[in-house]
């Protein structure tokens, strides 16, 4: 017959045993609560933040358009003072000429002025005609990007995705990262240092033709401003912020 005392021994141990196990699957599913808390404060506050730069966005672009209004409005008052003006001058018909050719530099001063505000109003985009070229002088030989877009910036993101669908197009195999946080202005083209990737001077030289301004530049693994880091024998497209 077994003993008794053995088997007490053995059943004190086993008691022992499950109340630790169960305090280690208390502890664990209060962590997992406490993560599943985290993610949706974390969550929250992204959509927050990203609600607020779109209204600030917005406010940006309201206030180009009243600078733009206010900027024109004066434009055509000094052309309304310029043409009254002229319009009293008896003098000379030298004279009257020369008021002429300075109406019309005035309002081609005005309509430059107002193309350079429109352009700088504008949120990039690829046209038609840009994401075409872009396919037809990719497609012959695809390769492989990670387009990554600047975290929080829609107009960054929807520049990303035009380039992501005429690539796709153009059978090459795309990625997209959303959340790099460096401070960089424009598009480039970028490699891990001491790595050289199919494809990197063919992209370039393609948004060279489809006057896409870029730079190529080297990259660091080590890079904080985006997770997971940059790889070695990768080929990345970077959108940066607006100029």
């Amino acid at each position: 017959m077994p003993d008794i005392a053995s088997l007490s021994l053995h059943i004190q141990q086993l008691e022992g045993e499950y109340a630790w196990w169960s305090t280690v699957t208390l502890w664990l599913a209060g962590g997992t609560a406490l993560v599943v808390v985290l993610y949706g404060i974390s969550t929250y506050v992204a959509n927050y933040k990203n609600g607020q730069l779109r209204a600030a966005q917005s406010a940006l672009s309201r206030a180009k358009e009243e600078q733009l209004t206010q900027a024109l409005k004066e434009k055509e008052e000094q052309i309304a003072v310029a043409q009254a003006q002229a319009a009293r001058a008896n003098e000379s018909a030298a004279e009257n000429e020369q008021k002429i050719i300075e109406l019309g530099r005035l309002a081609e001063s005005e309509h430059r002025a107002r193309l350079r505000l429109e352009e700088q109003i504008a949120p990039r985009r690829l046209t038609a005609t840009q994401k075409a070229q872009l396919v037809q002088l990719l497609k012959e030989e695809p390769a492989a990007v990670i387009i990554v877009s600047r975290f929080l910036d829609p107009e960054a993101s929807d520049f990303a995705s035009d380039f992501e669908s005429a690539l796709q197009e153009a059978d090459w195999q795309t990625q997209r990262m959303k959340n790099h946080t460096a401070k960089k202005y424009g598009v480039f083209i970028g490699m891990v240092a001491g790595t050289s990737v199919a494809g990197a001077k063919r992209l370039s030289d393609a948004l060279t033709a489809m006057s896409v301004p870029h730079e190529e530049i080297i990259l660091s693994a080590d890079d904080p401003t985006i997770s997971p880091g940059f790889q070695p024998d990768t080929l990345y497209l970077l959108i940066g912020a607006k100029p």
